[in-house]
């Protein structure tokens, strides 16, 4: 990179970021030699990742799972069937395919479900509270049913309701909101005007989930029972040398794609659940984050902070100079081609559909993360010359939409991509 190149760049940095309505870090690498910073602003200091935080998930996923999520898993006694969930998100949800461990589950008999949830869990630390009716702050749990979501869908013939198991009422009362769920009900308000005024419309409104719930809704879906107890009935049972067995889940790839490319908070929660059940019965993020700390991030321990794995909570500390090293982690993981097919693409699909597009194609790939007063963006960028980047830009701290510093980050990056 020549004198020249690096002054324009920092030209171009400090004229669109270096101001007082905005905290800015930025950082680009060569992707091929893993000490060469090209350049760096501020990049070292702590940011709110937001949903950056999930390139930190889709690492631990690609390290720890195998081609299929863990299912379930069971164990059997004479002619009873026990079985505890995995955190597999996709089981009989709408928007996967895949259902491989209902179709096990359904060939059984005598179902126990062992209800090991403690449900503080449901919601990771630092989420806002009152979140708890929007799809993106969907509820955790040991086993998803349904992406522990109601599915509401107005259509001309009138409200379609996926599980229709649940009381609802209509009325004038939600604000301008087409679904809310009561706060500590499964009992879900919804607005008359959006059901009049929308015919081809779907929205996704979280459950507070239970083990009770899940078993009721199960027994309904396979028609037949599926007992619910406690894990302390069966505690001896289950600790008496008991062999589990996995079933297969969802598609590893099919789920880390939606993730991405959705920047789907429900799903990244889960996957580190999953990968814990290969180590305990009790799910756990926290299992699955002081394992990376130990071991591929080990240099980076104390020096950032990761709390979850959707990156809701603003506990959540990174720096541009962090993400990029993950970034660089994966780039050696696999081939670039499989890589980038996990990342939104710039003007094609994903979160960036819209965004850092070209005539010639994408040459953008990066995952985004946002919060009110956050936005980033990191990844890789390809050049005219041949050359495949790595950078992370991270945003915190402003006030009004995010739109103005995407169009600033698209001049750099267009600007990267003529001049290397």
């Amino acid at each position: 990179m020549s004198k020249s190149n690096v002054e324009e760049l920092e030209n171009l940095i400090l004229t669109n970021f270096d101001g007082a309505d905005v905290h800015t870090g930025f950082i680009l690498r060569d992707s091929k030699k893993k000490e060469k910073v090209l350049f760096d602003y501020k990049a070292d200091y702590l940011f709110t990742p937001a949903s950056n935080t999930k390139i930190l998930t889709f690492y631990a996923s690609k390290m720890y799972l195998d081609k299929y999520l863990n299912g379930y898993k069971y164990f059997e006694r004479n002619d009873t069937t026990y079985f505890v969930g995995c955190g597999d998100p996709g089981f009989l949800n709408q928007r996967f395919e895949d259902q491989l461990a209902f179709s096990e589950l359904r060939d059984k008999e005598n179902l126990v479900f062992v209800d090991l949830w403690n449900s503080d869990q449901r919601w990771g630390p630092g989420w806002s509270w009152d979140d708890y009716s929007y799809y993106y702050a969907t509820e955790r749990s040991i086993f998803p049913i349904y992406g522990n979501t109601v599915t509401f869908s107005s259509t001309p013939s009138g409200l379609e309701m996926v599980p229709g198991n649940f009381p609802t009422s209509v009325g004038n009362y939600n604000k301008g909101e087409s679904v809310r769920r009561a706060e500590s009900q499964n009992i879900f308000n919804i607005d008359k005007k959006w059901l009049k005024m929308n015919d081809q419309d779907t929205v996704y409104i979280p459950f507070n989930w239970s083990g009770e719930l899940f078993a009721s809704l199960l027994s309904d879906t396979l028609r037949k029972t599926v007992k619910l107890v406690p894990s302390n009935s069966i505690g001896r049972k289950m600790d008496s040398g008991v062999s589990w067995k996995f079933v297969n889940g969802s598609s590893r790839d099919t789920v880390l794609r939606k993730m991405m490319y959705d920047s789907d908070n429900f799903i990244a929660e889960q996957l580190l659940f999953n990968i814990s059940s290969n180590w305990t019965n009790k799910l756990s993020s926290e299992a699955v984050i002081d394992t990376m700390f130990t071991s591929v991030l080990k240099k980076w321990k104390g020096k950032v902070r990761w709390v979850d794995g959707s990156g809701l909570s603003r506990y959540n500390a990174f720096s541009p100079r962090f993400i990029s090293e993950v970034l660089l982690n994966l780039y050696d993981f696999s081939s670039e081609e499989e890589l980038f097919s996990y990342f939104p693409a710039g003007g094609v699909r994903g979160t960036i559909q819209d965004w850092y597009g070209d005539d010639d194609g994408p040459f953008v790939f990066a995952k985004t993360g946002t919060l009110t007063g956050v936005h980033c963006l990191s990844g890789y960028v390809k050049t005219k010359s041949g050359r495949t980047l790595i950078f992370s830009f991270m945003h915190n701290g402003y006030l009004g939409s995010s739109s103005k510093y995407k169009r600033k980050m698209e001049i750099v990056l267009h600007w990267i991509r003529q001049n290397f």
